[in-house]
């Protein structure tokens, strides 16, 4: 790891970013979001470091660069091996999501001198606790809307949470379709 550390000077650094910023991913981000990601993540790892003792950094500029490269990571790493690893994310069920964002946040701790973990479980642990929070964060700056619908009841629902439910029309009745709507009465099969 110290090896590949060296070969990272500044001037391979910026290739890698400018050959970086051309990929089709990156080109559909605007600086913006890229920007709002980065300060989302510096703020959730920030918290997340106050939550555990085994998960520090050397300082706030350690913090902010640990964040900028978390973010890369997950913008790229992060979908080839939730691509390459799709069969066992299916047999799981999903539980190995948190392994490979486990993973994803060891292998920048790894990869920065100012950014420590006591070891794998631990990122995993963190990665569980960095997605939770940073999803927090996300609402409640706007960045991220969460939506609650309710169906049914009375005055036909469908309204966003807080607003006055819309009527819907009626909707025409299938054989192959089970339909459940709190505001109908049970009514005797004919």
């Amino acid at each position: 790891m110290d090896a590949l550390r060296e070969r990272l000077s500044l001037q391979a650094v910026g290739a890698i970013t400018h050959d970086f910023m051309q990929t089709p991913v990156m080109i559909s981000l605007s600086m913006h979001r890229l920007l709002s990601m980065w300060l989302s993540a510096s703020l959730s790892l920030f918290i997340v470091d106050a939550l555990f003792d085994s998960l520090w950094f050397d300082g706030l500029p350690s913090l902010f660069l640990a964040s900028a490269v978390l973010t890369l990571a997950n913008i790229t790493l992060k979908p080839i091996l939730m691509l390459l690893s799709l069969p066992f994310i299916a047999l799981t069920m999903g539980l190995a999501i948190p392994l490979i964002n486990g993973f994803v946040l060891f292998f920048v701790a790894e990869l920065l001198d100012g950014f420590h973990l006591s070891g794998y479980w631990m990122a995993v642990l963190a990665a569980l606790a960095f997605s939770f929070v940073n999803t927090l964060v996300s609402i409640a700056t706007g960045r991220s809307r969460v939506m609650i619908r309710r169906s049914g009841g009375e005055g036909g629902g469908g309204g966003v949470f807080g607003a006055r439910p819309t009527q819907r029309p009626p909707r025409a009745r299938s054989d192959e379709v089970i339909d459940v709507d709190a505001t109908e009465k049970d009514e005797p099969k004919k």
